[in-house]
């Protein structure tokens, strides 16, 4: 229980970082990122304070101090707090240091990715355009703040629906990353594939299906077989498959991913476990209902271990298996899963 934890003591928040460290922030509850986020806001904010007073607001040191309590402030939500403190420092920034200096267009791209968050997508835009028009001026069309800034203004594009001017500069993004960059930079797989994951979501598959696949074959040349990213592609390459109808292609990508999970990270990990659901969902499709039967089994039986039996994720299990008895006629199976 975070609310009654002592978790505020030194030696507690040093227990949570070590564990945040070694499972991943991703894999942790809301509840723990959150508490986590108010920590380092704490710790930020205190800092801040320290060098407004010692050094002043416009010191370069306190500046940097701001823009990064802001952020932590955007991430957590409190959206009031953050541009209050990121529109301050774009303000001084550009009085004291001019509009093409590095440190402006870091405050301008932090106050357009706090209106893109709050869907005041008029006003990000304007500062993303303004910081790609400078950029472009000052560093030419090859340099990675260019290329990021045409990234940035992509998903704002993306996040409006404006579909086609996103195209337009993801794949202008993408040769110009080739150029600068080469092909295995980790930006230009990035790019490769943010420019697949909005084929998907337009339902285009089969352009989807190509830029997967080039990324996937890039990332086991760069990353490695095992790599989170490769089984990322390689899982998302078999969801493709699978809505086009591919699923001779698709199975052998799900069951890499499994065999892979299983070998490095163990049954009990979370993306494991996410593997094995994957891949019985795939099997109920093709009727496959006794390897799925078994595959789902199995998932409820590695979370009752890890989670316990009241677990939103071990309920979720076992109401899929419910459903699988259901569907066969097996009514005395399902009935029980059901009632638990």
């Amino acid at each position: 229980d975070v609310a009654k934890s002592e978790a505020g003591q030194e030696q507690d928040k040093k227990a949570i970082h070590k564990v945040m460290k070694s499972v991943g922030f991703s894999q942790l509850s809301s509840t723990v990122k959150s508490f986590m986020r108010n920590l380092l806001i704490e710790v930020a904010k205190k800092e801040y304070d320290r060098r407004a007073d010692t050094l002043g607001k416009r010191h370069h040191d306190t500046l940097i101090s701001m823009a990064k309590l802001g952020v932590l402030y955007n991430l957590q939500g409190a959206h009031k707090e953050a541009e209050m403190l990121v529109k301050e420092c774009l303000e001084i920034n550009r009085a004291d240091l001019g509009v093409m200096q590095p440190d402006t267009l870091m405050s301008m791209h932090n106050l357009a990715s706090l209106y893109d968050k709050q869907k005041k997508y008029g006003e990000a835009e304007s500062l993303y355009v303004e910081c790609l028009e400078i950029n472009r001026a000052v560093l030419g069309d090859m340099h990675p703040d260019i290329l990021m800034s045409m990234h940035n203004l992509a998903v704002l594009y993306v996040n409006q629906e404006r579909y086609g001017e996103a195209e337009l500069l993801r794949k202008d993004c993408l040769e110009n990353q080739r150029i600068a960059l080469g092909e295995r930079h980790p930006h230009t797989l990035s790019s490769v594939k943010s420019l697949a994951m909005l084929y998907k979501q337009l339902g285009r598959y089969g352009e989807a299906v190509t830029v997967y696949k080039e990324c996937l074959e890039m990332q086991r040349a760069v990353l490695g077989d095992r790599h989170p990213d490769t089984l990322t592609s390689r899982n998302n390459l078999a969801e493709l498959y699978v809505t086009k109808g591919g699923y001779g292609e698709a199975e052998p990508l799900y069951k890499e991913c499994l065999e892979i999970n299983r070998a490095i990270l163990g049954n009990r990990h979370t993306d494991t476990l996410s593997s094995i659901i994957n891949l019985s969902e795939f099997y109920k499709k093709l009727e496959r209902y006794d390897e799925a039967e078994s595959l789902d089994k199995e998932c409820i039986e590695i979370q009752k271990k890890i989670l316990g039996e009241r677990h939103p994720d071990t309920l979720a299990s076992m109401n899929n298996l419910a459903v699988l008895y259901d569907n066969l006629g097996r009514y005395d199976e399902a009935e029980p899963l059901y009632k638990d």
